[in-house]
């Protein structure tokens, strides 16, 4: 009985899983992971730690979807969030994860792109001769408030 409940456990984790439903995936399978834990006549098995695996992965790969998103709509500080929350889940998840290196990249390309957006409104403030904002603009990388025009 408690064998059959963990299969089905495992097998509504997996369905999730190819529904791209990673969340309920977790959900089921820690259900599973409760019962193989909670009861020596039921052993965890492979299946388990791969369906984890399967919806971490996802979970990751969500977080790095939805920084590209961002990046297309020019969001950077949205973009930048959804790269770090992947590079977070990451560490946190290290058994499932072992690399976050898609993160870095993406994390590091936004950056490159903020950088280059700030030095472009900082010489179009330079070009409108006004210092102040050029400066408040260029130390920390955001629109200074009371600056207004187009950059």
């Amino acid at each position: 009985m408690l064998e059959d409940v963990y299969h089905t456990y495992l097998e509504r984790g997996r369905q999730h899983t190819t529904r791209k439903d990673f969340r309920k995936a977790l959900d089921d399978l820690e259900s599973a992971k409760r019962i193989c834990n909670k009861y020596t006549q039921v052993r965890c098995s492979e299946e388990l730690t791969e369906g984890f695996a399967a919806a971490k992965k996802g979970i990751y790969n969500e977080y790095i979807d939805e920084a590209r998103d961002f990046i297309i709509l020019n969001d950077l500080n949205r973009a930048e969030r959804s790269a770090g929350d992947a590079i977070q889940f990451q560490m946190e998840n290290k058994t499932y994860l072992r690399d976050a290196s898609e993160a870095q990249a993406v994390l590091k390309g936004i950056r490159q792109k903020t950088i280059r957006s700030s030095t472009a409104k900082g010489a179009s403030l330079h070009r409108s001769k006004n210092v102040r904002c050029r400066f408040i603009l260029l130390s920390n990388g955001r629109q200074p408030p009371g600056c207004s025009g187009t950059y």
